[in-house]
């Protein structure tokens, strides 16, 4: 059996994104895949890219976030690119960013879309 071969932690990585289903990270303002959601907190959020994203650029990004159950979570969020990591044998890069500013009702937003994550990795 193939899948054995895996690591632990890349078995946990490899389902945890089959598990978010691929969320769609978009720029706000045009409307165009950034990439997917790897991973969020109220700190900021890591996306999984198919292109390079320059480093310290501020960005507006809309994730359209559809929780268990159907119930979708529609957040803009104004971030501030911070590092990328490009993964071997991996079709994407990591791209992390930070919050720049958080309102009451995106962190709200935010703790939904956590507290979703961390119910599929249960």
């Amino acid at each position: 059996e193939e899948q054995d071969m895996e690591s632990p932690e890349e078995k946990r990585t490899s389902d945890r994104l089959q598990l978010d289903n691929f969320q769609r990270v978009r720029d706000a303002e045009s409307g165009n895949l950034i990439g997917y959601l790897g991973d969020i907190s109220l700190v900021g959020l890591k996306v999984l890219g198919k292109q390079p994203i320059p480093i310290g650029k501020q960005f507006k990004l809309r994730v359209n976030y559809i929780c268990m159950g159907g119930h979708k979570q529609s957040v803009e969020l104004e971030v501030e690119s911070i590092w990328e990591r490009e993964e071997p044998n991996m079709p994407y890069q990591e791209i992390g960013y930070r919050f720049t500013s958080l309102s009451d009702d995106t962190k709200v937003s935010i703790e939904r879309i956590m507290a979703d994550l961390a119910e599929r990795t249960t």
